[in-house]
């Protein structure tokens, strides 16, 4: 098939290019390679000097010059310099909010861990106001360790300590006095969490208050928190069970969260309770 007689009319378009950004005409020289393979860059370079000085892409050095000045100051090289600038600059600005938005997540995060950990700091400071004092008396000989009296108060920090340990930053002093006032009644509390950061704190204080302020006080409370995949479940079981602390619990759970279960019997009530993490 003969070629069309206007192809062989239209005359190859060279150009060249001068930047003094590198990656700027890298970018040139790959758009066309990609979406111009009719248009031949035929030198790059910082200026027209080094341009000109450069490797000889002729027979001769005024061959060379006669190829790179008009392709220099082609009409075509405005456009087309323009087109890889922008795709250029759209790549870039495209990486630079992929990282800022990466950089933003992980000061987000670094933030709320910082503030866990403060949180988690002052709680043992206050904890540390009921514990040192005991310390003293007992170091002092103001009492003994013998006393039934120092080792219940030693009891009940013990516990209180333990609270704070498996979930820190969790229970404030309203929380751990109630806590402390169901262990002196012979409440058995057990908590466990597998989680690093057993949140929300307000829905897990929510649980215990309401579970330990409606009803008489449980012969025993199980509190379990384990990490899922994207948040918590909390588990909370109390021997034996009452109804009316479990309808205080299922009004309280359902306005706080979606997709909680709480069941009543004579032997115990239990709730469980999946919160995403936010």
């Amino acid at each position: 098939m003969e070629p069309d007689a206007s192809s062989k009319d239209v005359p190859p378009i060279r150009v060249a290019a001068v930047d003094d950004h590198p990656i700027l005409l890298d970018g040139i020289a790959a758009y066309f390679a990609r979406h111009a393979p009719d248009i031949t860059l035929v030198a790059a370079a910082e200026d027209v000097d080094t341009l000109l000085a450069g490797p000889p892409i002729a027979s001769s050095a005024g061959a060379t010059a006669a190829l790179v000045v008009p392709a220099l100051f082609a009409p075509a090289l405005g456009v087309i310099t323009g087109l890889a600038i922008g795709r250029t600059v759209a790549r870039l600005g495209g990486a630079t909010a992929h990282a800022e938005a990466e950089r933003s997540v992980t000061l987000a995060a670094e933030a709320a861990r910082q503030a866990r950990e403060e949180l988690h700091s002052r709680r043992l400071a206050d904890l540390g106001e009921a514990i040192v004092p005991l310390l003293t008396d007992v170091a002092s000989g103001r009492c003994t360790s013998d006393d039934p009296g120092v080792r219940e108060r030693a009891r009940l920090l013990d516990g209180a300590v333990r609270d704070e340990i498996h979930l820190p930053g969790v229970l404030d002093r309203s929380a751990r006095e109630l806590l402390s006032r169901v262990r002196g009644e012979d409440c058995a509390v057990f908590i466990q969490s597998d989680s690093d950061d057993p949140h929300p704190p307000a829905f897990l204080r929510l649980l215990l208050t309401t579970a330990l302020n409606c009803g008489p006080t449980p012969h025993e409370l199980y509190l379990t928190v384990n990490a899922t995949q994207g948040g918590v479940r909390a588990s909370l079981v109390l021997l034996p069970g009452h109804e009316v602390r479990a309808r205080a619990l299922r009004e309280a759970v359902a306005e706080a969260v979606t997709g909680s279960v709480v069941e009543n019997s004579l032997s115990s009530t239990w709730v469980e309770a999946d919160i995403r993490a936010t």
